[in-house]
């Protein structure tokens, strides 16, 4: 591949929540030993209520789960953005951060009963400062 050609965005990096995963997430991420260039991403929960005392149903919540497609990067293949000057000279993602990524670019797979996706990693781009910016439940 030249090192000339950039590949297209296809997700949103949210940078600004804790990196540290959750001890279900890095059981999850155990779980897996991913190959390649796929990254092992778990969907976001959607609360229960909105800050503005809105409650949710379980339907809905299911429905804009998949709406959103939004993840958290649980776990990186062992050739994730290599070789690195492909990608700009560092990798779009790291384990911990939020993506918001292309309903056609993810496969769907349940671990512990949670929906997890596997996605290429050429699929992530730029970094978002709010997770509520995204993800209108939150706000």
């Amino acid at each position: 591949m030249d090192p000339q050609l950039e590949i297209p965005p296809i997700a949103i990096v949210v940078k600004n929540y804790d990196q540290a995963l959750t001890p279900l997430e890095q059981q999850i991420a155990d779980a897996i030993d991913l190959q390649g260039y796929r990254i092992l991403l778990k969907a976001i929960v959607i609360p229960d209520k909105t800050k503005g005392g809105i409650i949710l149903t379980e339907e809905y919540k299911k429905f804009e789960k998949r709406t959103y497609n939004v993840g958290r990067v649980l776990k990186m293949g062992p050739r994730c953005y290599q070789p690195l000057q492909n990608y700009g000279g560092k990798p779009y993602c790291q384990v911990g951060d939020w993506v918001h990524f292309s309903s056609y670019e993810k496969e769907d797979v349940y671990i512990y009963d949670e929906l997890c996706y596997y996605l290429n990693d050429e699929r992530v781009y730029s970094s978002i400062l709010k997770l509520e910016s995204v993800i209108k439940e939150l706000r």
